[in-house]
């Protein structure tokens, strides 16, 4: 397996502050993560086991951040600051902020006001399980994950609302998302494509290159981020090195 580092975003409603103990302490509360719910990762969708965290939880030096950001560290759990578990929604996380005014301007006033409430998590995967059916795309399992780097307060999901939007300009073009998507996983697995493969690559080559066109100084250009477009590219590069591989 090659591993690396990844990160996942729940958009999670319950991520609260609240008030404890005679201090009058606050606490941020809420999960990093949830069991058992099936993610979008566009060309397959993944979900996390139960149980995933229990090893990790007891080795890992784990930080909380916000935006995954190591300068604005919210609470660790070698220093008790933080405190991870697994329940029966998912990773559960208390974490004791510093008491500081640039936190309180920052991250505290905005939770309490609803501004901020989503938790993101960066892990690396050491166990994982694929279930493929015909005409659907693959289900990557999450089992294991070890280290557990970070659990972080975040201002905007990095992946969902963009990978939305390439869905959604993907289709609007006449291409079919999942059947693309399949081609795109069976090629990342070495088997073998067909004559209708190369079709579908080449159609879709073609519509990205109308949001994302080659600019002559080889920057990114085209459309704007409002389009996803960084996600576009690497698309685009990703079906160029399968078409050049046929």
């Amino acid at each position: 397996m090659n591993k690396q580092m990844e990160r996942r975003i729940f958009n999670l409603s319950e991520l609260k502050v609240e008030k404890r103990g005679d201090s009058n302490q606050p606490i941020i509360s809420g999960h990093a993560a949830v069991f058992d719910v099936l993610t979008d990762m566009w060309y397959y969708r993944e979900k996390i086991a139960v149980g995933a965290f229990n090893k990790t939880l007891k080795t890992s030096d784990v930080r909380a951040l916000f935006n995954h950001d190591s300068n604005w560290i919210l609470g660790r759990n070698t220093s008790k600051t933080l405190s991870l578990s697994e329940d029966d929604t998912g990773l559960a996380v208390e974490i004791s902020p510093p008491d500081t005014q640039l936190i309180r301007d920052m991250v505290m006033t905005p939770m309490e006001r609803g501004d901020l409430n989503q938790m993101s998590f960066a892990f690396m995967v050491i166990d994982e399980e694929w279930e493929e059916k015909k005409g659907e795309l693959p289900i990557r399992t999450i089992k294991e994950v070890d280290p557990l780097y970070d659990v972080s307060v975040v201002t905007f999901p990095a992946y969902p609302t963009t990978d939305a939007k390439v869905r959604d300009i993907i289709t609007k073009s006449g291409i079919n998302y999942d059947e693309l998507s399949g081609l795109i996983f069976r090629a990342k697995q070495g088997l073998p494509m067909q004559r209708q493969d190369l079709d579908l690559i080449n159609a879709s080559i073609e519509v990205l290159k109308g949001y994302i066109p080659a600019p002559p100084d080889g920057t990114n250009g085209g459309k704007g981020e409002e389009n996803g477009a960084g996600r576009l590219l690497i698309l685009r590069k990703r079906l160029e090195l399968i078409e050049k591989s046929f």
